[in-house]
């Protein structure tokens, strides 16, 4: 990852192919490329790579928490909840993990509460 953190990300995620070519179930360089093709903006790769490191490496924290963020940001909140809650689960002291899945709490509550409120106002209409 140090070349994807120096801006050189085009040889990482070479780095990273040529890594996965010599062992294609190496969950470190699944999630480094699947997180780095995400932020190029590259997401169904990046779906699937990160979904496939926590295929091989179920019990990782950090591959459970990528892929729960990977869902968090394309607003798949109870998938990206799923995924947040297995990796408070096997870390219990991971603060990244707990931060973001209070804020992912917090924005299901505005959602079921916004879904709530438009029930209502249909419920007062008489010609829905």
């Amino acid at each position: 990852m140090v070349a994807a953190q120096q801006g050189q990300e085009d040889e990482a995620i070479k780095n990273f192919q040529q890594s996965l070519a010599l062992r294609p179930t190496y969950a470190t360089a699944l999630l480094n490329l699947g997180n780095l093709l995400r932020r190029k903006g590259v997401f169904a790769e990046a779906q699937k790579l990160l979904e496939q490191a926590v295929e091989v490496a179920p019990n990782d924290p950090e591959a459970n928490y990528s892929v729960g963020m990977f869902y968090a940001r394309q607003d798949q909140l109870q998938r990206a909840s799923d995924y947040l809650e297995k990796a408070v689960a096997l870390r219990p002291d991971y603060a990244d993990a707990l931060n973001n899945l209070g804020v992912l709490r917090v924005r299901q509550e505005t959602v079921f509460r916004s879904a709530a409120e438009i029930r209502n106002m249909y419920q007062g209409c008489s010609e829905v």
